[in-house]
């Protein structure tokens, strides 16, 4: 029987030609999560990447078992990669056994690897790594399972929440505005409707500090190449919700075969009093029961206390620590603690009086 070992190789700003046993790997282990798709991850290493990201590659006679994506950090700590604008570090792996050699395998001296972005649901047991392991919370995360009806689901959900979306429904009727709920999932639809939610963006404090997506920029171009990778399988949504003839919020989600993944939302802050933002999450939650019964809707995103109280499950997104050993431990903890002190030394004094 032959034995699995690690290939590892750089990537050139994409999955290139290894997008294939990528994807099937992801379907085998996954289920075909979204956010570890090519049609995903591709996008975002071409925008995001720098050119030092590396493919690692877990084989058996030429089949991949598992696969990461990593990239040096400082020295001798390997990280995923993990841009700002993403949600899940890229990793797939049935069981954790075999990141030991892993470590052993990655170029230079890598005393350490930080898993970025994982998800307890869908990344390898950790747990059962032999060596020093430090895991630290990220990013609090909502899911909504989608069984039986919306208005069971909505039954469940906490008094309050449903009087203020009561409240919220009759601000509307009584300002005269007719709501109305649009999906646009259609190839030719996406671009306009993209451009849509890029105004709003723009037009509220996102713009206000720079951060908004746009035509041009790095994270304008990621979500027009990602979802136009997904629309044509039928897996990329934009859902509107307009006020009478005012575009009022959007919402920007892709799908797998049993989950979707909310990504981007933005509103109209002209329209703030009506709360846009939450009409729009509850038609968006009401079209998804309809649609993809027995699925999952992700919110992957670090979830204030009331945007929990829509969820019927939540988790910890997490980054992990793997330590090559206690040795590897000791040395990097004492090499923070000098470049610490050292920094500490260079910051000048001020002088009292000053």
């Amino acid at each position: 029987m032959a034995t699995l070992h690690w290939r590892i190789q750089p990537l050139p700003r994409s999955l290139a030609g290894h997008a294939d046993p990528w994807d099937e790997l992801n379907r085998r282990i996954t289920a075909g999560h979204p956010l570890l798709d090519s049609r995903y991850l591709d996008p975002l290493l071409r925008h995001f990447g720098d050119g030092s990201e590396h493919l690692c590659l877990l084989e058996r006679n030429g089949k991949a078992q598992g696969a990461c994506i990593l990239k040096p950090a400082k020295a001798g700590i390997w990280t995923s990669f993990f841009p700002p604008l993403a949600t899940l570090g890229p990793a797939i792996l049935a069981e954790s056994r075999h990141l030991s050699r892993l470590a052993a395998d990655l170029p230079g001296l890598a005393a350490r690897v930080d898993f970025l972005g994982q998800d307890p649901d869908f990344s390898p047991p950790f747990d059962a790594w032999p060596m020093p392991c430090h895991r630290h919370g990220h990013a609090l995360t909502i899911r909504i399972v989608l069984d039986g009806t919306f208005d069971a689901y909505w039954e469940k959900r906490s008094k309050k929440l449903r009087e203020t979306m009561r409240g919220r429904d009759n601000r509307v009727a009584k300002a005269g505005l007719a709501s109305r709920l649009v999906r646009l999932d259609r190839p030719e639809d996406l671009p306009a409707a993209l451009e849509r939610f890029a105004e709003l963006e723009w037009s509220g404090w996102k713009g206000r500090e720079g951060s908004a997506i746009g035509r041009g920029n790095a994270p304008g171009l990621f979500y027009r190449n990602m979802l136009e990778n997904f629309a044509w399988t039928g897996n990329a949504m934009v859902y509107e919700l307009w006020l009478g003839e005012h575009l009022a919020a959007s919402q920007l989600a892709i799908s797998g075969r049993h989950m979707i993944v909310a990504m981007k939302i933005a509103y109209d802050e002209a329209l703030a009093a009506f709360s846009p933002g939450r009409l729009l999450l509850r038609d968006f939650i009401r079209d998804c029961f309809a649609r993809h019964p027995g699925a999952t809707l992700e919110g992957y995103t670090n979830a204030p206390p009331d945007l929990l109280a829509w969820a019927t499950h939540e988790r910890w997104i997490e980054h992990i620590c793997l330590y090559r050993s206690q040795t590897a431990r000791q040395m990097i903890a004492a090499f923070q603690a000098v470049r610490s002190l050292a920094r500490g030394v260079a910051r000048p004094r001020l002088r009292s009086g000053a």
